[in-house]
């Protein structure tokens, strides 16, 4: 259509087809210019936003790895915490000291670490899930509720395939 405007403006200002050619070609350069910088900007646009994906992935894992850690550390404790609490239940039937025990069994119903801590460890049941993507958006979705101060608990007990979420 502006090939045709040229062309009629062209032969009503009784323009020589030599000028009228030279001015398509020109239009035409013009035309494949803007389309090559659009091409350009669309890749360059596609390629920062691929790089923003990753950024925002390599952060969620980083996040991730950080609660992992996190969560081993605490279950490190746990364990520890465990094993001096039998030991010191051991030690206390062995004397055949009820009032001890009791006094002792108060103290660790008074303190309640151990719930405390098991309430941080939801994101280690994931490994049962083993799609990759739901997975990954499930932990995008924790990771989301712990910024933001929610609390998200996350059960599973056994492991889940791509087979069962299809049913």
């Amino acid at each position: 259509m502006a090939i045709e405007i040229i062309i009629t403006i062209g032969n009503i200002q009784q323009i020589t087809a030599t000028i009228q050619l030279a001015i398509i070609i020109i239009f035409g350069i013009l035309i494949g210019m803007t389309l090559w910088q659009v091409m350009l900007f669309l890749k360059a646009y596609s390629i920062r936003q691929e790089a923003n994906d990753q950024f925002v992935r390599n952060q969620q894992l980083q996040d991730y790895l950080v609660n992992i850690e996190q969560q081993y550390t605490e279950l490190r404790r746990f364990k520890h915490d465990y094993q001096n609490i039998l030991l010191s239940l051991e030690s206390f039937a062995e004397k055949g000291d009820q009032q001890q025990f009791k006094a002792y069994y108060q103290e660790l119903l008074a303190q309640r670490p151990i719930q405390n801590e098991i309430q941080g460890a939801v994101i280690a049941q994931l490994d049962y899930l083993k799609n990759d993507p739901i997975r990954g958006l499930v932990i995008q979705k924790f990771l989301a509720a712990k910024q933001a101060d929610v609390t998200l608990k996350f059960e599973m007990t056994s492991r889940l395939n791509y087979q069962q979420l299809i049913y």
